[in-house]
């Protein structure tokens, strides 16, 4: 444990490359459900219209069965892992934040503190603001830039996420759920590059407060 303290400063961006490496996953499994939607759409792929004698029909064409079953199959797919990207890359965004407010705050946490329930990332307020703590870093204005960006979309989430839970929505009430899905598009791709740019801002932290304690550090 004593070891472990005393190497907060490798473990720690090890904890947010994780997070996003976990991101990175489930945007690859993303992607590839999206191209097997494209592969077995009837309009784009050369189905054969080859038909079978099957009792009880007028005709069974099996390639065209084997079309629509892998693409709703694909289809479940990007709703399910859509889902698991989003929740990771938030969890990536807010991990790699909490990290620099820790050590901004003079904090040497091994490892990025966050709450999980059900399978999911739980997220706690909104993002910190780094405009005076990460003033001298080349990156600050991007990342707040970013940051504004994924407040409003998380809002929107939460939002769109309220309001889909309710029966028997008035029209006035759809249309604010459409509006907030609206928002919230891209919520996903907006924590990522959030996260991806707050751990680079993590380093930045990470080497001027052992700079400023590097006696310590290095014994």
């Amino acid at each position: 444990m004593a070891d472990t303290k005393a190497k907060w400063f490798r473990t720690l961006p090890e904890s947010v490359y994780a997070l996003g490496a976990a991101a990175r996953e489930y945007r690859l499994a993303l992607h590839t459900a999206k191209l097997g939607i494209s592969n077995t759409d009837p309009t784009r792929t050369h189905h054969h219209l080859g038909e079978l004698a099957v009792p009880g029909t007028p005709f069974h064409r099996p390639h065209d069965v084997a079309l629509v079953s892998v693409s709703d199959l694909y289809t479940g797919l990007e709703k399910q892992v859509h889902g698991l990207f989003e929740n990771a890359a938030r969890a990536y965004a807010h991990g790699a934040a909490w990290a620099i407010k820790s050590v901004l705050e003079g904090r040497q946490p091994a490892h990025v503190l966050l709450h999980r329930e059900r399978g999911q990332y739980l997220f706690m307020g909104e993002l910190p603001d780094f405009r005076e703590g990460l003033a001298r870093w080349t990156g600050g204005s991007r990342l707040n830039s970013l940051r504004e960006d994924l407040i409003f979309r998380e809002s929107a989430r939460r939002a769109a996420d309220s309001l889909g839970a309710e029966q028997d929505l008035e029209a006035h009430e759809s249309a604010a759920l459409a509006a907030a899905l609206d928002s919230a598009e891209g919520l996903a791709q907006t924590a990522y590059d959030y996260g991806e740019l707050a751990e680079n801002a993590l380093h930045f932290a990470i080497d001027r407060a052992r700079t400023n304690r590097l006696p310590k550090d290095a014994q």
